[in-house]
């Protein structure tokens, strides 16, 4: 998966939380993190979900690898619904 445009959004930190800005829908969403180092990551450059792991854990203290994997895949699913990413064939 990676990011559909280049920029194609804006990110704004709000305390916990942060908005996005989705200039080809013109929609906002309110998220929390994990979402936006996701978007981040995949910014212009697609990777696949071990990928993404392996950055996160990096970023983050965590104690369940398993529990991680789970959320960065449903994550993953809620952000190509939005159509704030979509899927790349070969990565």
């Amino acid at each position: 998966m990676n990011v559909p445009y280049a920029k194609g959004y804006k990110i704004a930190p709000m305390g916990e939380m942060s908005a996005i800005y989705h200039f080809a829908s013109g929609q906002s969403h309110l998220v929390a993190s994990p979402v936006p180092e996701i978007l981040d990551i995949l910014d212009g450059s697609p990777c696949d979900e071990k990928a993404i792991f392996d950055q996160l854990s990096a970023i983050f203290d965590v104690d369940n690898d398993d529990d991680l994997r789970i959320l960065i895949t449903q994550q993953m699913d809620e952000l190509y619904a939005l159509g704030l990413i979509e899927r790349a064939d070969n990565v």
